[in-house]
């Protein structure tokens, strides 16, 4: 199957504008600092940045950016939050002819970093972008039903 480079771009732009769209943190507040705050501005050795879009309501992006043709596996970043982070958007997708080696989750390890507490490790195409949103796990009742009853309310006898 021949690469088709037009209709990639077309599909790139459309993606990268609704997700644009769809994501408040990445317009609200583009006028302070209130919705913007680095993670990491100082790595000129490896050129990459690292930096959050908060909006309102305290949703928020991680955005990490690759500046250089090289490769950059388990980079390291500090999170504000423990868990989960989902990648949400990805410049080198496959679908847009990347790579695609950046996982789709990771999980945050007690490793102070950048200010946090915690920290992911990420590995970073050349010349790519990636988007992560934090993902609180959701807990989930036992597979076998067996969820813990609540002891029964006693009844009163009446005299």
């Amino acid at each position: 199957m021949e690469f088709d480079f037009h209709s990639t771009l077309l599909k790139f732009s459309e993606k990268l504008n609704k997700f644009y769209v769809d994501n408040s943190p990445l317009w609200e507040h583009d006028d302070s600092w209130d919705g913007f705050s680095w993670i990491s501005n100082d790595d000129y050795k490896q050129s990459v940045i690292a930096f959050r879009r908060i909006d309102d309501s305290g949703d928020e992006l991680i955005a990490v950016c690759n500046f250089v043709p090289v490769e950059r596996l388990d980079y390291k970043i500090g999170v504000p939050k423990k868990g989960r982070y989902k990648l949400v958007f990805n410049t080198d997708a496959e679908e847009f002819g990347g790579s695609g080696i950046t996982k789709k989750s990771v999980s945050s390890k007690h490793f102070a970093m950048h200010g946090f507490d915690d920290s992911i490790s990420l590995d970073l195409a050349p010349l790519s972008v990636v988007y992560l949103k934090y993902a609180p796990v959701k807990k989930r009742a036992p597979k076998d039903g067996s969820a813990k009853a609540k002891p029964a309310a006693k009844k009163k006898s009446v005299k």
